[in-house]
């Protein structure tokens, strides 16, 4: 059967950079990443309900 997983995936997980070394090759998918976990965390404290705060994560 062909491998199909990359090199970095058949690495220890303890070997793999840490999220978010690897999330600074990727600026813009940390920052909406970011802007998700904001919502989520309710940072703005304006998200009363579960169904409000994941309408706003698919808004993003």
């Amino acid at each position: 059967m062909t491998e199909r997983f990359s090199d970095r995936e058949k690495t220890c997980p303890s070997q793999q950079p840490r999220l978010e070394e690897r999330l600074k090759e990727y600026p813009e998918l940390k920052t909406k990443i970011e802007a998700m976990l904001g919502i989520i965390e309710n940072a703005g404290g304006d998200v009363e309900k579960a169904a409000e705060a994941e309408r706003r994560i698919l808004e993003e």
